[in-house]
């Protein structure tokens, strides 16, 4: 997991409406994730195609949100802790730029903030609900 603090108005452009950016000791943050989904279930039952797949996340998510058809969605994640290592080595090597957008490419081209190993669990991602 790699971690680079970047400006906030940044962020916040690409938030679904009516969340702000969490900050940190006042500083945001972008986090790079390298995540591996394996034996992937929706509601108990195997996904074709969508069981073992690469994606992006954080270790300590235990909310998250997402626009779906122009509306908010708040949805619980559930977890235990994950134990962590301090990395020390790191680097990103994709298009930001191609990936995400320009505005993100000047805050990700230099070392991260933080780098870290997560060891990863079983997580169970809950209904989600509108946000008003």
């Amino acid at each position: 997991m790699l971690n680079y603090e970047i400006d906030p108005a940044v962020l916040q452009r690409h938030l679904p409406a009516g969340l702000v950016v969490d900050t940190w000791q006042g500083r945001a943050f972008a986090s790079m994730v390298g995540f591996l989904f394996l034996d992937t279930r929706l509601l108990g039952l195997p996904i074709p195609w969508h069981r073992n797949f690469e994606e992006e996340f954080i270790a300590e998510h235990y909310w998250g949100y997402a626009n779906q058809r122009g509306r908010t969605v708040e949805y619980q994640v559930e977890h235990p802790p994950w134990r962590v290592w301090q990395v020390s080595e790191s680097w990103l090597d994709c298009d930001v730029a191609g990936l995400y957008g320009p505005e993100f490419a000047p805050f990700l081209a230099g070392p991260p903030s933080s780098a870290f190993l997560a060891e990863g669990s079983a997580v169970v991602v809950r209904q989600g609900r509108r946000l008003s």
